[in-house]
């Protein structure tokens, strides 16, 4: 029997929608004109026998949803001609049926991931305006009435999803004069235009694996989110089958100067997953043309753009992760390859400091030599002066203020990149400090950087990283750069490793090739691993 299952933890979607596509035959949407649905009293007054008939709810992060099995037998219940696309869908057996059905009664996990972060980051809706695209069940919006939303429009393709579960399911969680705050939209996103309005925030999930419908969301997006407006989107990295994926949307959208785009969320939980967050550039442009010529001036709004450039390129560079255990420390980078012509272990970008300290660099490399040198000027004039190892918070800082004082003078540049410096000695045991492009230093068990920052730093928040030896250390953190390489944008890249801790005598080394060589089979067998068990949830 067909079912509208709610998916588990760890459920994978993607061969769903893919296969549920390629089976129907179909690309892009069917132009469905667009039409407002209005709360009537007929859907007060169903809820209210639902409710006096007690008939089961389900509970989805504090929401109450109508259960979706009272849905389906009131669909396959009703007479020819009535809700057909849903029946069509059960008959199919199928959540997406591209041109027909487009998975409105199911609850996907980027749904719930785009919940979970607008928690998490407490995002304002108190007195916005909000669109809830291809809503679905509508939690998303329901969300942002519940946080004192002015105003949320739901937009869904089927008119029945709207209609049997979307409107039902707002009257349940909200107070009768919800129907004061809320308007309902069914159609394809082509025939919209004329009927939305502006709005503060746009937030929509799983809209983005048919690419043939790419133009017809970026169009919604130009013409409905606000001057100052915000757009999150939440979505698979890559849809198998289909060919939609998360790269080649930002890339569409990047096209257009007006945007800004970056990624907020990163889960690496089985399929990988994202959470793509949308702002209008003009006003940032035309600010920037003032205010970004030089290091040493503030924007209106208190931002130095020379420094937030620099910060970008350390976000285009390669991960490099760097991790702090009970007897060491290690560092672990992403050296993208872009050429097969270049020699193995050029360019590196893990250096020794002095004896006892290590470093790794993401962003630009001329730029993270400089440095480098001057670190390691930094441990030689200590030595000179008091005899002994310099102290790497001590070194630390003192590289800290040097990169800061690059974003005071309008001569210069800041210096476009981050570096993690590390240590070990019998009186203080590991450290690890890291330094970014503005010359701000902070002391970390674990800190990762590069353009897969955030997606290393959730694997990170996994381990105990305490109460783990520099062996343990270097496994996962191999394991990180593995699991957060991209092989859609960056297809080859060279895994650099080192470490210093009790099993070097205190001395920062690059790591041996039969420690690199177990590492590295662990790493890439982990892989596999959390692959195939990815693949035993679908």
């Amino acid at each position: 029997m067909f079912k509208f299952n709610f998916p588990s933890e760890n459920q994978d979607e993607t061969d769903t929608i893919s296969d549920d596509l390629n089976s129907s035959g179909k690309t892009s949407l069917q132009e469905i004109d667009g039409q407002e649905i209005e709360i009537s009293n007929d859907h007060f007054q169903k809820i209210k026998k639902y409710r006096e008939s007690c008939s089961s709810t389900s509970l989805v992060r504090g929401f109450h949803l109508v259960d979706l099995k009272y849905v389906e037998e009131l669909v396959t219940s009703q007479k020819s001609g009535e809700f057909e696309s849903l029946k069509t869908a059960i008959k199919m057996n199928s959540d997406v049926i591209s041109g027909v059905y487009e998975g409105g009664l199911k609850i996907w996990e980027c749904t719930l991931d785009l919940l979970d972060y607008l928690n998490k980051e407490s995002v304002q809706f108190d007195g916005l305006d909000v669109l809830d695209l291809g809503c679905g069940a509508g939690l998303l919006g329901m969300h942002a009435l519940r946080k004192g939303a002015h105003s949320v429009h739901f937009q869904d393709y089927n008119t029945e999803v709207l209609s049997l579960c979307t409107i039902p399911n707002v009257i349940l969680n909200n107070n009768p004069d919800v129907k004061s705050k809320t308007n309902f939209f069914a159609g394809d996103w082509g025939s919209l235009h004329q009927k939305l309005k502006s709005y503060d925030i746009i937030l929509t999930s799983e809209t983005i694996y048919n690419p043939e419908n790419y133009r017809k969301l970026i169009q919604i997006f130009e013409e409905m989110v606000k001057k100052n407006g915000v757009i999150y989107v939440a979505a698979k990295h890559f849809y198998f089958g289909v060919g939609g994926n998360v790269y080649e949307f930002e890339k569409l959208l990047r096209q257009n100067e007006r945007w800004n785009t970056s990624i907020c969320f990163c889960s690496t939980e089985g399929v990988k997953r994202e959470i793509l967050k949308i702002v209008q550039s003009a006003d940032q442009n035309h600010q920037r043309a003032k205010y970004d010529l030089s290091a040493s001036q503030f924007s209106p709004d208190g931002r130095v753009f020379q420094v937030e450039y620099a910060q970008k390129a350390v976000e285009n560079s390669g991960t490099a992760v760097a991790l702090r255990g009970k007897d060491g420390v290690v560092f672990a980078v992403e050296k993208l390859v872009t050429s097969k012509l270049y020699e193995t272990g050029a360019n590196r970008r893990i250096f020794n400091i002095d004896t006892h300290i290590g470093m790794a660099v993401a962003g630009l490399l001329a730029d993270s030599r400089q440095i480098v040198e001057t670190a390691r000027t930094e441990a030689s004039n200590y030595r000179a002066e008091y005899g002994g190892n310099i102290p790497v918070k001590y070194l630390a800082d003192r590289v800290a203020m040097y990169k800061h004082a690059y974003t005071l003078y309008s001569a210069v540049r800041p210096f476009g990149c981050s570096v993690a410096l590390g240590s070990y000695d019998e009186v203080d045991g590991p450290q690890l400090f890291m330094v970014d492009p503005s010359g701000v230093s902070f002391g970390y068990l674990g800190c990762a950087m590069g353009k897969a920052r955030q997606a290393a730093k959730t694997e990170m928040e996994k381990l105990k990283l305490k109460d783990m030896t520099c062996m343990e250390l270097l496994k996962e953190a191999a394991k990180i750069i593995y699991i957060v390489h991209d092989e859609v944008k960056d297809k080859h890249f060279e895994l650099e490793l080192g470490w210093v801790g009790a099993v070097t005598q205190g001395r920062h080394q690059k790591v041996p090739q039969d420690v690199y060589s177990e590492v590295e089979r662990y790493a890439k067998s982990a892989l596999e691993d959390d692959s195939d068990s990815g693949n035993d949830d679908m």
